[in-house]
Parts: structure tokens; sequence; C-alpha cells
């Protein structure tokens, strides 16, 4: 249940580690306590040990060992340039391969969630911005609770999608500051889908808005603005009809 590897601190140490969490994935359990932890110096553990207070000394070694998940995250971080495009997704390609390695299926989702939660936070890093202009704020749409959800699901999921459309989440004020393990049953097609219908939605709506206004001014251009704005909304109207088709 309890295994903490201890290794040199040199390459050889760091992959040699690699391969031992490698090779104990399939025989994690959900009561599995497997870390790792490196001594530096060029020491060995029998060295430590014969030094004095020997003893006291190993064992603070040991406390400070890291779980097995973030180990492989840091690896994960460490080995790729994941400021790139690239680098992410061999990292990610890295971390899947790890995980697909797990027999327990709900420990295997777990470890999932976990690495899209920090793949978000870490690699898709969310800027806040603020939305000062007031005709925006008078904007934006009331997003209910069913669709948050929705949306936490897909960021805990899909956070390249979020990231994709991020300049819209946050007009419309969706924070995902706090995230919790919110499940998504949307494949990525779909997920996509659901993101781009709630833009629509809105973009019809301010159509509508600016439409309104262009009727109660009922000059010659408004009227031709009124036209013009009809045909957007019918062209939008359409996608959005094809999308939840």
């Amino acid at each position: 249940r309890n295994i903490t590897f201890c290794f040199d601190g040199d390459k050889a140490g760091q992959k040699a580690a690699a391969r031992a969490a490698s090779l104990i994935m399939p025989f994690l359990r959900d009561n599995s306590d497997v870390r790792f932890v490196f001594i530096t110096g060029g020491k060995d553990p029998d060295d430590i040990l014969k030094e004095t207070h020997g003893r006291e000394k190993m064992k603070k070694i040991i406390d400070s060992a890291q779980p097995l998940v973030d180990f492989l995250w840091n690896l994960a971080n460490k080995n790729f340039l994941i400021t790139t495009p690239g680098g992410r997704t061999r990292a990610e390609k890295f971390l899947t391969t790890e995980i697909k390695k797990i027999t327990d299926p709900i420990l295997r989702a777990e470890f999932d969630k976990e690495y899209n939660q920090r793949k978000f936070n870490q690699w898709h890093k969310w800027k806040k911005k603020t939305i000062t202009q007031k005709q925006n704020i008078d904007k934006l749409p009331k997003v209910n609770n069913l669709t948050k959800n929705t949306l936490y699901g897909i960021a805990t999921k899909y956070p390249d999608l979020i990231e994709k459309h991020s300049e819209f989440l946050l007009k419309i004020g969706i924070k995902f500051d706090n995230l919790k393990n919110n499940v998504c049953a949307l494949n990525k097609q779909d997920a996509e889908k659901f993101i781009v219908s709630i833009k629509l939605k809105n973009y019809i709506t301010n159509l509508q808005n600016d439409r309104n206004i262009a009727l109660k001014e009922m000059t010659s251009e408004s009227i031709k603005r009124v036209k013009a704005i009809d045909v957007e909304i019918i062209s939008a109207t359409e996608k959005l009809n094809k999308l939840t088709e």
C-alpha cells in the first residue's frame, strides 16, 4: 500500500524514478500511497544513516517525498516545453499514456480529472479581465446555473476550448477561479457546439436590442440598419438551428 521510492538526485536517479513510476501504475489501488524522494550530494541512504542523527535526517527526507500524482506532473512539466502548444501536447500524451496504465477505472478517472484541473489552472492560465464599458455590461446575458455547471465541466475536461473562447466567456461573467470536478458528458465536438450556441444566442440578443433602438429612431438610415440587422438575425438563427439539430 505505502511505498516510498528513494533515488539519487542525478540524471540516472531521475531516469530510474520515472521508470519505477511507469512500472507501478498498473498496480495502483485507491488505498495506495506511492511517493518519490531524491537524495542530493552524491550520498546513499546508508551514508546518511551512518551520520550523527542519521535516522532523524533520513526521516525528514522521507517525509518530504512527493506523491506519485505530483511526481508525474512535475516530470511532464520538466521534460517538455509547456510554454508551446507542441510541448504541451507531448506532455499531455505522456500523462495520458501513464494514466491509461491504471487498471482501476474510477482511480484512472480521478487521475484524469486531477491533471485536467492542473492543465487548466497552470497551462491555460485564466487571465481575468474587467469590463468597464456600461454598454457592454448592460448587454451581458443571464447565464443560468445549469449552463454554468456545463461550462465548468467543459473547463475540467477540455481546458483548451475554454482558452479558445475565453474572451467571450469572460465577457459574460463566467469565472473559473475555483473549479470543482464537474462532470462533462459531452464529447469535444459537442462541447464546442454548446459554447458556440451560447455565443450565437448572445449575438442574436444584441442584434435584437440594436434593432429595437433603430426602430425608435425612424429615419431612413435607421430603416436601412433594421433591414441589415434582420438579415444578420436570420443568418445567426439558421446557424443556431443547425447546431441544435
